[in-house]
């Protein structure tokens, strides 16, 4: 089912690696639709302009989400028309049509030139004020992906590609200018507005005092969903306001100050790795960039990538104009303000507080859809690692699910001293509002057929361990579509170093002879259910369960069950490193043929760095270490064209039972 490493000493052990892009894509390289395409331009053009939200000005948070809203959108309706189970957005999207998009003539399109001839058009229009040399930039992007496309198709087919892209980059941009939010990197602090004055309401922050606090009318701004700007505000304050010593109220600013003047290392690290204010790419910009490494690290198709970016971008955009609808319904005043005049008149932040009110915490609630578009995209087990600020702020953070992502982004704020506990807690729950209405859009409204989506993930409770102890691995069904499934049957194979234990199934039941996990019915909608098998480790390597759909009754919309295609979706795989412990170490690691480049990595520092080892297909392992392979130029730390763990190789020349402390007392 899955190509495998052979490790050839006195023993052998399997090593799973999934190598199904480059060489599955080289295959079909002249279908129509895009899942045939790589993701290539949409990561370029979303990095393009992670760039200029850095560096352009007035691209404050709500007004950098409204650009990557219509950037997600306009990758969408550029790409959608290859994707056969979606449909346009045209008359869907509120106050988009009917009749506002332009219509293909046709099916002979290649898609990553219709991309990119409207993504120019849109990045070009939205970020207007950017500098000229990135302007040029920008034009040269386009013109270096537009050479390698024309040489990917006919001329005929190039020609139509970009005059269809321009149109469509014209048509997103034309609806965007009716949203009320149109060029708001020039009205941040707009003159016409006088903040409301009272007891518990805003007032400028120090250090700045800015007296007009940012974009006070972006709350009134069109959403992509109605439901976002309107059902989801919430209808009162978690706890009233009250200068009264020991009032929940007080208590939650006590909170803050305590935290404040206490932090660890640690907290201040995470105050600071999640700031995200001037000068860097925002907190949506953030989510996005977390979105682009998940995109690359797994070799998504320009199909996966499509229907991320629109759905991430698109829900950043409804998160901050629910969230500034919020803050200008409350008007409630910061936790410096409330400290100053109750606690402690002296007192900072760690961090400075932004410009504008207190209630809900706009990072928590984009955090809060971030985690819910991210999950209906990957699952609920998959655990990764953001590189966002590189080595700044004590480095990359990993996380074992995008909630707890979420969890932290919002904790940071209290960190940081910017907003009370129960801002953040609420922010993050009206985000998952927002996010499952975004993903309810996708799953119900822009999908062509009335049909199921079926995936599988896994996860282990343990990345690392020794032969003896027990793990849980962990197997989580999604049906992501617009149709319940019943009788769904799939087979589970727990690695051979896996010696089964219990079984434990959230629904259905779990058969211990054959390995199959049958559900009677699983409902539409991003419904979820997990089964847990515990096992004992008996023997050393990388053990690799897997996971596949082998039966059900009903229609899968990109999976067909029981056809051992690792490409999709209703598959997954599991790994785990259990050390190989040797005396006289002498390790021939081979690689599967066939392959024009290797690349060998080995760890010193306990999997923390990685240094390149070797470019042979065949390596000899003769030293204790980490190590890991790529193929095809894959990128270290992805788990496509690489091992998803590493192999762990230690030295012990005295065998366990053979071993006896002794000990000798002088007389």
């Amino acid at each position: 089912m899955f190509p495998l490493f052979l490790l050839r000493w006195t023993k052998s052990i399997p090593i799973f690696i999934v190598l199904i892009c480059s060489a599955f894509f080289s295959l079909y390289s002249q279908a129509q639709n895009a899942d045939t395409y790589n993701a290539d331009v949409l990561v370029k053009y979303h990095d393009f302009a992670l760039k200029l939200i850095r560096v352009t000005p007035g691209f404050t948070p709500p007004v950098a989400s409204r650009a990557l809203g219509y950037i997600g959108l306009g990758s969408y309706e550029s790409i959608v028309q290859g994707i056969p189970t979606y449909q346009t957005a045209d008359g869907v999207l509120l106050g988009l049509g009917p009749n506002a998009i332009t219509d293909p003539v046709g099916t002979d399109y290649h898609y990553p030139t219709v991309a990119n001839n409207a993504l120019v058009y849109l990045v070009d229009s939205l970020f207007a004020n950017m500098s000229t040399a990135n302007r040029t930039a920008l034009y040269n992007l386009r013109d270096s992906l537009n050479t390698v496309y024309q040489s990917q198709t006919t001329p005929t087919k190039y020609s139509n590609s970009v005059t269809w892209g321009g149109a469509i980059g014209v048509d997103v941009f034309n609806y965007s200018k009716t949203d009320g939010g149109h060029k708001g990197y020039t009205t941040n602090f707009p003159a016409s507005y006088t903040p409301p004055t009272g007891l518990g309401l805003w007032e400028p922050t120090p250090v700045a005092f800015q007296p007009i606090p940012l974009q006070p009318y972006w709350g009134n701004n069109r959403p992509f969903v109605a439901a976002d700007n309107t059902t989801e505000v919430p209808t009162a304050l978690p706890v009233p306001f009250s200068d009264v010593v020991g009032s929940p109220f007080y208590n939650y600013a006590k909170q803050v100050y305590d935290v404040g003047n206490a932090l660890t290392t640690e907290q201040n690290n995470i105050a600071l790795y999640w700031a995200d204010g001037g000068g860097t790419v925002t907190p949506p910009g953030h989510s996005v960039s977390m979105l682009t490494q998940q995109i690359v690290a797994n070799n998504n198709n320009l199909t996966f990538a499509t229907l991320a970016y629109a759905k991430l971008d698109m829900a950043m955009t409804d998160a901050f104009i629910n969230c500034w609808k919020t803050k200008y319904t409350y008007n409630l005043l910061r936790p410096v303000t409330y400290i100053q005049d109750y606690i402690n008149p002296t007192w900072l932040p760690s961090i400075a507080t932004p410009p504008f009110p207190e209630f809900t915490s706009g990072h928590s609630t984009q955090s809060g859809a971030f985690a819910a578009v991210m999950e209906s995209l990957y699952g609920p087990a998959y655990s990764f690692t953001d590189n966002t600020n590189g080595t700044n702020f004590g480095g990359s953070r990993s996380f074992a699910n995008f909630d707890a992502a979420a969890a932290e982004a919002a904790v940071s704020r209290l960190y940081g001293g910017i907003h009370y506990e129960f801002s953040n807690d609420k922010g993050v729950d009206v985000g998952n509002n927002i996010g499952n209405n975004i993903n309810e859009l996708f799953a119900t409204q822009l999908r062509t057929s009335a049909t199921a989506d079926v995936s599988l993930q896994m996860a282990i409770s343990q990345s690392q361990a020794n032969v003896g102890g027990q793990v849980v691995v962990s197997v989580y069904l999604v049906n992501d579509g617009m149709t319940a499934l019943d009788n769904v049957q799939i087979q589970v194979n727990l690695a051979d170093s896996l010696q089964f234990v219990s079984a434990t199934p959230e629904l259905g039941t779990y058969n211990t002879s054959t390995g199959i996990w049958t559900i009677p019915h699983i409902d539409a909608g991003v419904a979820v259910v997990e089964l847990q098998l515990l096992a004992t480790i008996i023997g050393d390597g990388i053990p690799t369960s897997t996971a596949e759909v082998i039966a059900m009754t009903g229609t899968d919309a990109d999976s067909t069950p029981n056809n051992q295609n690792v490409a999709e979706d209703d598959q997954a795989t599991i790994c785990m490193s259990v050390p190989v412990v040797m005396c006289n170490i002498n390790v021939t690691l081979d690689a599967p043929a066939g392959y024009t480049e290797y690349q060998w990595y080995k760890s010193t520092d306990n999997g923390l760095t990685y240094q390149p080892y070797a470019t042979t297909q065949s390596v000899t392992i003769t030293e204790v270490g980490y190590y890991t392979v790529g193929v095809n130029g894959a990128i270290l730390g992805s788990c496509g064209d690489q091992l998803c763990c590493p192999l762990i190789v230690e030295q012990n020349c005295c065998p366990a039972p053979k071993c006896v402390t002794i000990g000798f007392v002088k007389h």
